[in-house]
């Protein structure tokens, strides 16, 4: 085996350590400036589509290329090519998104997200939505722009994992601004401290072992 190889896995080997996972929500891909609609059950990337009285109108996906008023308004992803408006087509309350992980009891996570506002007609107030992990929340996010392009902000969120694990977002635009943007969520489990120490110790062994046999060639 190589040096490269060698290094190569020696990395794979500390990423395979912890869980980590993020979603764009970008399947299927959408046609450039279009959208489409999940309705209570409906299911966007793992996730699950929730709402009270949305029917089958909770959650748009929102192809980067979308626009409205003549293009004044423009609802660009913040990664990828298609992001979340939890607000549905037109807001109609409290719409969100939830998904259940089978995580490490005693774990440390840290869940992060983007989230986006913008402003225009339709488009007035703030947007806002609500997360819960667990047990543990709600707990309220906040966004504003005063500009016609959505802005992303991201937010991050640290927990101690009991086992299953509930994660949901929920709207709560105040009815009368028809945006909530979602996009970029991302789940990772924190390093503990001796696992890193000996996986260093492991990627570094794996380095020497293969530079002494490279000098004894």
């Amino acid at each position: 085996m190589n040096l490269k190889r060698s290094l190569f896995a020696a990395l794979c080997l500390t990423a395979s350590a912890a869980f980590a996972d993020t979603w764009s929500f970008e399947t299927p891909a959408l046609a450039s400036g279009t959208y489409d609609i999940y309705g209570v059950g409906g299911s966007i990337d793992g996730w699950t589509a929730t709402g009270t009285t949305c029917g089958t109108n909770c959650i748009l996906r929102l192809q980067t290329n979308y626009v409205e008023a003549g293009g004044a308004l423009q609802f660009v992803a913040q990664d990828g090519a298609a992001s979340l408006d939890l607000t549905g087509a037109g807001n109609t309350g409290q719409n969100g998104i939830t998904r259940t992980f089978n995580l490490t009891a005693g774990r440390n996570y840290t869940l992060s997200f983007w989230i986006a506002d913008i402003n225009g007609a339709n488009y007035a107030a703030p947007s806002s939505l609500t997360l819960t992990v667990g047990g543990s929340g709600p707990m309220n996010y906040t966004t504003t722009t005063t500009g016609g392009v959505a802005t992303w902000t991201m937010r991050s969120y640290s927990f101690t994992a009991t086992g299953s694990t509930d994660i949901s977002f929920v709207n709560m635009t105040p009815v009368g601004d028809n945006y909530m943007g979602l996009d970029n969520v991302s789940l990772n489990a924190v390093p503990e401290p001796a696992g890193i120490a000996a996986l260093s110790a492991g990627a570094l062994g794996l380095l020497l072992s293969t530079v002494r046999r490279r000098n004894r060639t």
